[in-house]
């Protein structure tokens, strides 16, 4: 039985600033907020399907969507596990492996 699904996390990356808040009308310290979904086999290997970055509000949490590259340009890195990012192409290469040592031994 092969086991499919998807989730979706929210990852708190720090505060950005004070700054006015239109819902809250009052001056607010901001945050900045990563939204992702990902597909999994087994839980295990993932792969993102969507990410977006948003500053918002620390009280309402209400705010803006930020640009990706932007912000990940300014990051440096992206804050997702690797096995989320990459799980599929590491499903993929042991799939390979395991083929490649087959043919081998089967000789």
């Amino acid at each position: 039985m092969i086991i499919f699904g998807s989730g979706g996390d929210v990852v708190h990356l720090g505060q950005t600033e004070t700054k006015y808040c239109p819902v809250c009308e009052r001056d607010r310290t901001f945050s900045l907020v990563l939204h992702y979904r990902f597909s999994h086999v087994y839980y295990l290997f993932g792969m993102v399907e969507k990410r977006q970055y948003f500053d918002v509000c620390d009280v309402c949490n209400r705010g803006e969507k930020l640009d990706r590259k932007e912000v990940e340009r300014q990051l440096g890195r992206v804050p997702i596990p690797f096995m989320r990012r990459f799980g599929c192409l590491v499903a993929i290469l042991l799939l390979v492996l395991f083929g490649v040592i087959s043919v081998l031994t089967s000789h």
